[in-house]
């Protein structure tokens, strides 16, 4: 799939027709090549936690492996809040979003997560669009940028069942000051996110602090419930 001379497959996954791009971005070749097995764990929690409603906000979504998931489900009652700043992982997005009469079921937020509003800069993957990640410094790709509590607020939030978050190791740095400053009452009750990297067991022990329990640890992530 990797090599192959073709740039996009159109393939029936999930009961849902969807374009993916096989050449510059893992997640799809990934969801191309194996949809059944990959995640599968993460999923089938996340699918448990909302089959009684609630909202899922999936930050960090690439080209929307989580958010068509969910979408596959038909629960009822779920709102879906999708918050991805690469403007190429947008269109493919709202492209398949729009093949499957679905836009009007989810909130695509075109920006990036920030400890506090400001523009930022992105930096664009050539090799692997998720890896996309905000940059320290230059204005080459500014999007602006919204901490999760001002994603929260202004989206009117409440019931916040899941958040799956993957931003490239920024996880510990924004869940540190949203547990700072955000009332408990708009934390979510489940948090999937990344374990690897240099500071996964500092981000393992905030959320424990924070009265998250460890409930599930696979290859990549952890899968954390609110005690």
């Amino acid at each position: 799939v990797r090599y192959s001379k073709q740039h996009c497959f159109d393939l029936m996954i999930w009961g849902l027709k969807l374009r993916l791009c096989n050449k510059n971005n893992l997640t799809e070749q990934r969801w191309i090549t194996m949809p059944k097995f990959h995640d599968t764990i993460e999923r089938e929690f996340i699918a448990s936690r909302l089959k009684s409603g609630g909202v899922f906000l999936d930050i960090g979504a690439n080209a929307g492996f989580y958010t068509f998931w969910v979408l596959s489900k038909n629960f009822a009652d779920v709102s879906i809040f999708t918050v991805e700043p690469s403007k190429i992982l947008q269109k493919r997005l709202l492209y398949n979003l729009r093949s499957n009469h679905l836009e009007n079921k989810v909130t695509l937020l075109d920006c990036a997560l920030t400890k506090e509003k400001r523009m930022v800069n992105i930096i664009e993957s050539s090799t692997n669009l998720g890896e996309t990640k905000v940059a320290k410094s230059g204005n080459e790709n500014l999007v602006q940028g919204y901490s999760l509590q001002e994603i929260i607020e202004s989206n009117s939030i409440t019931n916040f069942r899941v958040l799956k978050i993957d931003i490239e190791g920024e996880e510990f740095e924004i869940l540190s000051s949203f547990f700072r400053t955000a009332p408990k009452k708009t934390w979510p009750q489940t948090i999937v996110c990344e374990l690897i990297g240099k500071d996964s067991e500092l981000l393992k022990s905030l959320l424990q602090i924070n009265n998250y329990k460890l409930v599930k640890r696979t290859k990549l992530n952890g899968i954390f419930n609110s005690k």
